[in-house]
């Protein structure tokens, strides 16, 4: 499965500001399950971009709140897409968290 999400972030050439139009018209018809986070029993990751444009890091924050088992990674060079250059050491940190 991580394999197959590198290959399409990797060869995805142009923008596409259909999918990108999808995703906010989502997440405006999305009704906030905040309260229910503090159900999750095992440990999680929460992986965000600081300079995510669609979705403010203060969300993943607020979120933290919720769930404290979480182990967070903020990437300081990552907006709301994973680029080429971070994919390849984020995987390594997935793999590495799943292995533990």
């Amino acid at each position: 499965m991580i394999k197959t999400m590198y290959y399409k972030i990797k060869h995805r050439n142009v923008f596409n500001s259909q999918a990108e139009k999808q995703q906010i018209l989502a997440i405006k018809r999305s009704r906030s399950s905040i309260h229910k986070l503090n159900e999750i029993k095992a440990q999680t990751p929460v992986i965000h971009g600081v300079n995510d444009l669609l979705i403010p890091i203060e969300h993943a924050k607020k979120y933290l709140k919720f769930h404290l088992d979480a182990k967070k990674y903020y990437i300081r060079s990552m907006g709301h897409d994973m680029s080429s250059p971070i994919l390849k050491p984020m995987i390594n940190k997935i793999l590495n968290f799943l292995s533990n």
